[in-house]
């Protein structure tokens, strides 16, 4: 569900520059959760490692404890990543077309929230008269 909409039909807004923040309270709480398996698989790692310079700990469970802190750090990644993605950004910099994105509305992965033209380089294409074509030549200059 569309949170905020920081765009208005017509503005330029830069490469990168937030469009829309969808509700992310799921993915916060993900987060949380993913630094909290960090911390606790960290602090294992600790203690495994004393146990490990006193003999009292196989070289498997250090192992274990090793893999564990890092699949934790892939978790944490994992969760910032989804959060990041719940605030659509700019591709490019250029110009906001039209938009019908407001808060509170629903959208998925396959719906348009607006367009975004990029209107620093613009190809046209005109016919010209057979008469005419002696008179343009490549670089003229032409108003469109």
């Amino acid at each position: 569900m569309v949170e905020n909409v920081s765009i208005a039909p017509g503005s330029m807004v830069a490469a990168g520059e937030p469009l829309i923040r969808l509700t992310d309270d799921e993915e916060d709480v993900a987060l949380e959760r993913a630094r909290l398996a960090v911390e606790t698989a960290m602090s294992a790692l600790d203690r495994a490692r004393q146990l490990a310079e006193s003999n009292n700990i196989t070289t498997v469970a250090l192992t274990d404890a090793e893999t564990a802190v890092r699949r934790a750090e892939i978790d944490l990644r994992e969760a910032e990543v989804d959060l990041a993605r719940r605030t659509v950004r700019a591709p490019f910099a250029g110009r906001i077309g039209l938009t019908d994105s407001a808060v509170g509305d629903r959208v998925n992965s396959t719906m348009p929230v607006a367009t975004l033209d990029d209107m620093s380089s613009v190809t046209v294409a005109f016919d010209v008269p057979e008469r005419a074509t002696g008179l343009v030549e490549a670089g003229h200059a032409i108003a469109a």
